[in-house]
């Protein structure tokens, strides 16, 4: 962990001589053994309140991959990372961001994030209603924030140099290496994020956060990916060079790959929802489907051609999505070469869930011999988190109580199963 903030020291010492203003965290990495490891962190929905059990397992998470000799590069937090109900004030908001981020901090790992419904404040009269996107954001920027002395080389002129002492703020945020790599959208956010990640100062993968928004689409439902946010991927997306695609609120397409079956003929009985103009019921379809799924997915019922775009130039292997908090599955499109990844949410206190999904993943980016890359991706439990040495995870987690806690949702995933057809006649999901 030294290692890598004196690395992170090192850079800014160079960054300063240069004249730069502003350094980031990741950016600032250069990856000579081709790989990247990220701990995605869905749904944590923490609040001002410690939640005991989510913090121990960010920690367990994060010593089970030094475990491994694979130290993780980025911590990423996908979406509904501080709950709307639990912020009362932007003191409330800042003291969540510092709960939930503590460890990191103490890891000394670089971080990101893409804002979910409940971080924009879905809850009109909560504080995140009253503040901007951008201040969100900056609460974010400011926690992992501290001032620094490093000695640098300044030019003084006449060809001669000396050695000065520079204050520089050091913060673990991944700030994006270019203006243009941070995309500002009216209704598509601030958390618009373009990653580039080099081996041996090669290219070799990419990261694309998008920010999807809250509820108030307009149109009504869950919020979507807008077409200038499509745009700005298309205008910085290398295809030639592998991508991968993180966001809060899955899309439609969650429907047709594996979940949902097509309606015979299209039918489209009373009450049946209709997305992307082709009708669905719930009939799992495990050929191309590989997880659990223990609620009905809830994407948006619009899209501005968010599959259509990411799938065109198919660099794009897999996009990972938070929202649904008790399904964990990946879905395959073969003739896209894209996976769609859902991941449970990570919250214990506040939210809805069980731990035979609760948690987060691993996302393990390697440089392929021949060039390009590909990824890795493991589902880390809560329960998988009380077997790491020392962990702080509670051990009420694989007791009786949440096992009884458990058997709605086994429930409710033999009725989406076996009884399918009688949901889909009387109107569907």
């Amino acid at each position: 962990m030294a290692r890598r903030l004196l690395a992170i020291l090192a850079a800014l010492c160079l960054m300063a001589a240069m004249g730069s203003v502003g350094a980031s965290a990741l950016a600032t990495n250069n990856y000579a053994n081709g790989e990247f490891h990220i701990l995605v962190i869905p749904d944590a929905h923490q609040t001002a309140d410690e939640d005991s059990n989510l913090i121990g397992y960010i920690e367990s998470a994060i010593m089970y991959m030094a475990e491994q000799k694979s130290p993780l590069d980025l911590v990423l937090f996908l979406g509904d990372s501080v709950s709307s109900s639990g912020c009362a004030d932007k003191a409330a908001i800042e003291k969540a961001v510092g709960r939930l981020l503590a460890p990191v901090i103490a890891a000394q790992i670089p971080y990101t994030l893409v804002f979910g419904n409940h971080d924009y404040g879905d809850i009109p009269d909560t504080a995140k209603a009253t503040l901007s996107r951008a201040e969100l954001l900056d609460i974010w920027r400011a926690a992992s924030q501290t001032e620094v002395e490093v000695e640098v080389e300044v030019d003084i002129g006449g060809g001669e140099t000396e050695t000065q002492l520079v204050t520089q703020t050091v913060g673990l945020f991944a700030e994006p290496e270019a203006p243009e790599h941070q995309y500002a959208s009216a209704t598509g956010g601030v958390t618009n994020f373009y990653y580039p990640i080099y081996k041996n100062n090669v290219l070799y993968a990419q990261l694309f956060l998008f920010d999807v928004g809250s509820k108030n689409a307009g149109e009504g439902g869950y919020d979507y990916v807008r077409a200038d946010q499509l745009a700005w991927f298309e205008g910085l997306n290398v295809a030639s060079v592998p991508a991968y695609v993180f966001q809060h609120i899955p899309v439609p397409e969650i429907y047709s790959g594996g979940f949902f079956l097509k309606s015979p003929f299209n039918w489209a009985l009373p009450g049946t929802k209709n997305i992307l103009g082709t009708n669905y019921f719930g009939m799992a379809n495990y050929v191309n489907m590989v997880g659990t799924v223990l609620e009905a997915p809830s994407p948006p019922l619009y899209t501005d051609g968010w599959f259509e775009t990411v799938t065109d130039k198919g660099n794009v292997q897999a996009a990972f999505f938070g929202h649904d908090h008790v399904n964990n599955f990946i879905e395959k499109f073969p003739s896209k070469k894209l996976d769609l990844v859902q991941l449970p949410g990570a919250a214990w206190n506040g939210s809805y869930g069980t731990f035979v999904v609760r948690g987060g993943s691993f996302v393990s980016i390697r440089n392929s011999t021949g060039g390009g890359a590909t990824y890795n991706h493991d589902f880390f439990t809560y329960r998988q988190a009380t077997r790491v040495k020392e962990t702080k995870v509670g051990p009420t987690i694989n007791g009786f109580n949440d096992f009884i806690l458990s058997v709605p949702f086994v429930l409710q995933n033999v009725l989406i199963n076996v009884l399918a057809p009688i949901r889909w006649i009387g109107g569907g999901f």
